[in-house]
């Protein structure tokens, strides 16, 4: 193989992974599918979006909170309700 085939190769791999990174950023596929199209696993693509800067979530603060009462209200429910 040419250097320059080596080069074209290396350019293609890096425009794809950054075009999987912009999906995930802008929230059109999740971090699981983008390490299955970029053939690592989920860990290993956390690590590198982080270093990217990229979140892994974008979840606003009050729909987290919203979230965390209420499975703390089933989990009570379920708790005192349960045999």
């Amino acid at each position: 193989m040419s250097d320059l085939d080596t080069v074209r190769r290396e350019a293609a791999e890096k425009a794809y992974r950054e075009a999987v990174f912009d999906l995930i950023r802008q929230g059109e596929i999740s971090c699981g599918y983008g390490a299955d199209l970029l053939g690592t696993n989920r860990v290993d693509m956390i690590e590198q979006l982080r270093q990217q800067g990229i979140p892994v979530a974008d979840y606003p603060v009050e729909a987290l909170r919203e979230e965390v009462q209420e499975a703390m209200q089933d989990f009570t429910h379920e708790r005192y309700h349960s045999g």
